[in-house]
């Protein structure tokens, strides 16, 4: 199941940011599943926990993507990551 939720996921950032390279894999420390977008001259760093794939549909993880203006948000951090949960985004220092 997650991994029909994570295409779906992996789509909606390869049409927001069009001609990125998306890379991703599970972050087990952060229970959650990474998606790096590799721009020209940056790489954006996009965690989606695992219990907001488990509690939400792919139409409602797209709709709260474009609820709360994910591609926006991550677009403007390119020194920090966006982790997506329950109670919205969030960001984090990336390592």
């Amino acid at each position: 199941m997650h991994e029909e939720k994570h295409a779906a996921i992996k789509q909606y950032l390869a049409e927001k940011f069009l001609g990125c390279e998306i890379k991703q894999k599970h972050d087990f420390a952060r229970r959650s599943q990474s998606f790096k977008l590799h721009i020209v001259d940056f790489t954006l760093l996009l965690k989606v926990g695992d219990e907001f794939v488990d509690d939400n549909s792919t139409p409602e993880i797209i709709r709260l993507f474009n609820l709360w203006g994910l591609a926006e948000v991550l677009g403007n951090e390119k020194e920090f990551g966006v982790l997506v949960s329950q109670h919205g985004l969030d960001s984090f220092r990336r390592c």
